[in-house]
């Protein structure tokens, strides 16, 4: 036998049904979670010795999917950042990257270098150094 239900009941089972249908925020807008790992370095010249300025420039092998980046300050160290989801967050994923070396911008003109070995950066990396070729 049917039995009419107050109209509470009913406004409050449609409010439930429709926040379950509409989710509550995140969803596919925000895309999945994926862990970062802080990484941190140098840049040393070919002596050894670091090299100050410019920015340091990392992209995902294979596929360039995430592009880790960070400014060298004038010691040659650097922290690394990378934007997911449309935000910045501290860290690099874990996987191995090309890098690219952009000196300090002067007054002639300076190309940036794209070093041929590749870097890995894993839970357990965290601290590189970048050597130039």
């Amino acid at each position: 036998m049917f039995r009419p239900q107050p109209i509470t009941q009913r406004l409050f089972a449609l409010n439930l049904a429709i926040a379950i249908l509409s989710g509550c925020g995140g969803g596919a807008a925000s895309g999945p979670k994926i862990e970062t790992f802080p990484v941190k370095g140098t840049v040393v010249g070919t002596d050894g010795k670091p090299i100050g300025g410019g920015r340091i420039l990392l992209r995902s092998v294979p596929g360039g999917e995430y592009a880790p980046s960070g400014e060298v300050d004038n010691e040659g160290e650097f922290t690394l950042a990378t934007v997911i989801n449309e935000k910045k967050v501290t860290g690099a994923p874990a996987g191995e990257y090309s890098v690219m070396i952009v000196p300090p911008s002067t007054s002639q003109a300076v190309l940036p270098v794209d070093l041929k070995k590749h870097y890995k950066i894993d839970a357990t990396q965290s601290d590189l150094k970048i050597a130039m070729e």
